[in-house]
């Protein structure tokens, strides 16, 4: 299944090699060389055609949404925060139950029905359910990071159903206690725009504890593997967009995933350049750095669109180790994208923008030294880091 989805002659090459020659070889000498072809393919550099991988056939394609009352908490817990990882304590609201972009490495699409995109109906009464410690803390409050876009890209369908004004009411009422982040691959920004442009009070349409943010990668990432998602160019013309209608917030971008190929130093020192020549680093409010990171269930879902022709995909062809129960990068591999990414950044961007690092063993935070993030492995939290994130959000946001 991975020879095919990476379309890799490897095994034909064995088979055709075989035939050529006039000695037999045994069952077992014969899995040997295709596992070493196999390891080989995946230890080198894989390498994006020129033109993107054509996407065979995405189940997600013609998906439509539908109202629900799923009976479900909408509220919970970052699905890979842990304890083993140092991360933002993020906590999701799960408004829209998959997706109808295809990313090949994504884990939505093998959660939910392949065949429906689920929108929470009553909105507004389930964001009332979800239970806020407004109790102040060493005489500070206590701050939430929420997010939307974990189950569903947070902007994909808009204000379908009102979902975008229940959320903005949501974030009204708990102003003090919490930051709200839509997570999107989109340019869909309509709904800011349209508020804006009937508001009375253009400038307090929106409360200030929401923000957007862009998931970034490569032109050859975006083409090859993040399947229907709006281009590069189109999600930086968006967030450009947002910041020049003075619509009273900021906006963050998030390098994940971060892929490990050919070119990718250049490419990705690209993406990082066109940040430079389009924003100021006063308009944004952090940048996080993050690698492929997969569970079993979506790497055995890829196999199977893979095995039947379905899935053309080179996420797959990398060095692949477990880390508490997640198949990522080698640590040696996830340090060195991470310092020279952030390396990249100029050091005025990297002194006024929040930098850290998503779902990231710790081991590698001690790697990296963050200009804005003093971490100690010893006494830092993901509840001490969710706080200083809140923290820099709702100063910076003022």
């Amino acid at each position: 299944a991975d020879f095919k989805m990476w379309e890799d002659d490897s095994l034909i090459s064995i088979l055709k090699e075989l035939k050529s020659q006039t000695i037999l070889i045994s069952k077992i000498q014969f899995l040997k060389l295709i596992h070493e072809k196999y390891h080989q393919s995946k230890e080198r550099l894989k390498e994006y055609p020129p033109l993107a991988i054509n996407l065979i056939s995405n189940p997600a394609v013609n998906l439509r949404p539908i109202l629900t009352d799923s009976g479900k908490k909408i509220a919970g817990m970052c699905p890979v925060a842990s304890t083993k990882t140092l991360c933002c304590n993020l906590r999701t609201i799960d408004v829209v139950q998959n997706c109808a972009f295809g990313c090949s490495y994504c884990s939505i699409q093998t959660f939910y029905n392949k065949g429906q995109v689920m929108v929470e109906n009553n909105l507004k009464d389930k964001l009332d359910t979800i239970e806020i410690d407004t109790i102040e803390i060493s005489d500070k409050k206590r701050l939430y990071h929420f997010g939307v876009g974990q189950s569903s890209d947070s902007l994909l369908l808009g204000n379908y159903n009102s979902i975008l004004d229940s959320l903005m009411n949501w974030a009204t009422k708990y102003q003090e206690n919490i930051i709200l982040e839509f997570k999107t691959k989109s340019q869909n920004i309509d709904y800011f725009l349209e508020k804006k442009h009937k508001s009375e009070k253009k400038e307090n349409f929106i409360p200030k504890n929401v923000f957007i943010s862009w998931s970034l990668n490569t032109e050859t990432i975006i083409k090859n593997e993040e399947h229907l998602t709006s281009s590069l160019s189109d999600r930086l013309q968006a967030a450009r967009k947002i910041l020049d209608q003075k619509l009273g917030i900021k906006v963050a971008f998030h390098f994940h995933p971060i892929v490990y190929y050919k070119n990718w130093q250049s490419e990705y020192h690209d993406v990082v350049k066109r940040l430079h020549d389009n924003f100021d680093p006063s308009e944004i409010l952090f940048i996080s750095l993050g690698t492929v990171t997969m569970i079993k269930p979506v790497i055995h879902e890829m196999r199977i669109r893979g095995a039947q022709g379905n899935l053309k995909s080179k996420i797959l062809q990398m060095p692949m180790q477990k880390i508490f129960s997640r198949f990522s990068y080698p640590i040696e591999i996830k340090s060195e994208l991470f310092t020279q990414v952030y390396s990249m950044f100029e050091k005025d961007w990297r002194e006024d923008i929040f930098f850290y690092l998503c779902m990231e063993p710790k081991e590698c935070w001690e790697r990296i030294s963050f200009t804005n993030f003093n971490f100690n492995s010893n006494s830092n939290s993901n509840e001490d880091f969710e706080q200083q994130l809140c923290l820099w959000v709702k100063r910076k946001q003022l």
